[in-house]
């Protein structure tokens, strides 16, 4: 398990990194959304398959949790302390969206009743390191449903 920990410790981060924000925020519509969703977890599996493995191997999984979430969250400082203050901001918003869209959903297609806490704790550690942001976990059916489909009761394609 310790391996399995050690490889996620210094691959979680890429949940965040391989995804390039404005590429990510421009696929976030109706018809292209499913699409790079589905590549986004497909290209991220192995790092889903290491924490179903510390998912279920784990004696100490909100501990395990906490130490595996603090690399992305640094990860994401560091980002932001790189901008010019004149464009944290919107750095950040975008890297909110990232999380929201894809990341948090991501984590949560993972088949345990621990990722649920995984994608909270994390949540947590962005509140914690970001106070000024609101990060909810939704799941990829939450976020899908929220998109229009109909105009007065006429479907649109």
């Amino acid at each position: 398990m310790t391996e399995t920990k050690e490889y996620l410790k210094g691959s979680v981060e890429r949940l965040l990194l391989d995804l390039e924000p404005k590429t990510a925020i421009k696929n976030f519509k109706r018809k292209a959304y499913t699409v790079f969703f589905q590549q986004y977890c497909e290209k991220e599996k192995e790092i889903y398959a290491k924490l179903l493995i510390l998912f279920a191997e784990s004696t100490k999984p909100a501990e395990d949790m906490q130490e595996i979430a603090a690399p992305l969250i640094q990860k994401a400082e560091d980002i932001i302390q790189k901008t010019s203050r004149f464009t944290r901001e919107r750095e950040l918003m975008d890297l909110n969206c990232v999380m929201a869209f894809y990341v948090l959903p991501g984590i949560l297609t993972i088949e345990s009743e621990h990722a649920k806490e995984f994608a909270l704790t994390i949540t947590g550690q962005w509140k914690e390191a970001f106070p000024d942001t609101q990060l909810t976990p939704g799941t990829y059916e939450e976020i899908n449903s929220g998109f229009q489909r109909k105009i007065f009761g006429i479907p649109i394609e």
